[in-house]
C-alpha cells in the first residue's frame, strides 16, 4: 500500500492534461511500479495509456481520476495513513484498496469528530 500511495503522489506531482507521467519510485523495479498502475487504472484511481505488449506491462499515467484524487486526499496526511496501515495490518494480512479507502475514510471521519 505504501507503493500505491507514492504512485499517486508522483502522478498528482507531474499532473498535467494530455502529457504523460513517467513513475519511477525508489526501491522499486519497474515491474513492480508498472503492476501497480495496472491495478490502479483497472480500479479506476488513474488515468493512462495502456501501451503494454505481449511481453510488459506498460500504463503511461496521465492524471488522477476524482475516485484518485479523493482517495489520496484520505490518505495524504500522516497520521491518517498510519493509523489506516496499522488498522489493517493488525487484523488481516491482506485487504483490498477498497477496504484501505474505506478504513482511511474512517479515520479522518474519527479525526474531525464525525460519525
Amino acid at each position: 500500500m505504501d507503493l500505491v500511495r507514492k504512485i499517486l503522489f508522483e502522478i498528482e506531482a507531474h499532473e498535467n492534461p494530455n502529457t504523460n507521467v513517467e513513475i519511477t519510485i525508489e526501491g522499486h523495479s519497474e515491474n513492480q511500479v508498472q503492476y501497480h498502475l495496472q491495478i490502479l487504472v483497472e480500479g479506476n484511481f488513474v488515468e493512462a495509456m495502456d501501451a503494454s505488449s505481449l511481453a510488459s506491462i506498460c500504463y503511461m499515467p496521465t492524471g488522477l481520476t476524482w475516485k484518485g484524487h479523493e482517495f489520496l486526499d484520505d490518505i495524504r496526511d500522516e497520521t491518517v495513513w498510519k493509523k489506516t496501515k496499522e488498522s489493517v495490518s493488525s487484523k488481516v494480512s491482506s485487504v483490498s484498496l477498497a477496504i484501505v479507502q474505506e478504513v482511511a475514510k474512517a479515520s479522518v471521519k474519527s479525526l474531525l469528530g464525525l460519525p
